[in-house]
């Protein structure tokens, strides 16, 4: 009897436990891909300095980002891509979830600069508005 009253304990612990556990990994995954994409967006930047414009060709994963753009941006449970044309938006650097339920993105000249959630519903992050703070 008392072996199933712990078990039953153990079990409600655990029912409030892991959605919490997961929530703050998916929270972690959209922090760590923010300051990848300001990295990104930085490298991005500085190649437009360098070149009198962005690449004009699509950079699909993290390798390709970091041998054009000069960076060492690891790769995790993200998928990171920069695409010079996405939907009508020009320069798109987008960081998808694992699962791709949601991802964040970045876009320039069309958007205003921000880090913001593109699609899903994001951890954190909103759609348009002041964009992500990695802080």
């Amino acid at each position: 009897m008392e072996l199933m009253i712990v078990v039953v304990i153990i079990g409600v612990i655990a029912g409030f436990a892991i959605p919490s556990y997961q929530k703050a990994i998916e929270k972690n995954e959209e922090k760590t891909a923010v300051v990848k994409l300001q990295t990104i967006r930085a490298g991005m930047k500085i190649y437009l300095a360098k070149n009198g414009g962005y690449p004009a060709f699509d950079m699909a994963t993290v390798t390709a980002i970091n041998a054009n753009l000069g960076l060492s941006v690891v790769a995790d449970t993200m998928t990171y891509q920069c695409l010079q044309n996405d939907n009508g938006e020009t320069n798109v650097c987008t960081a998808t979830s694992p699962d791709s339920s949601w991802s964040i993105h970045w876009h320039d000249p069309g958007g205003n600069g921000l880090i913001h959630c593109g699609a899903g519903t994001c951890p954190t992050c909103t759609v348009g508005g002041t964009g992500c703070n990695a802080g």
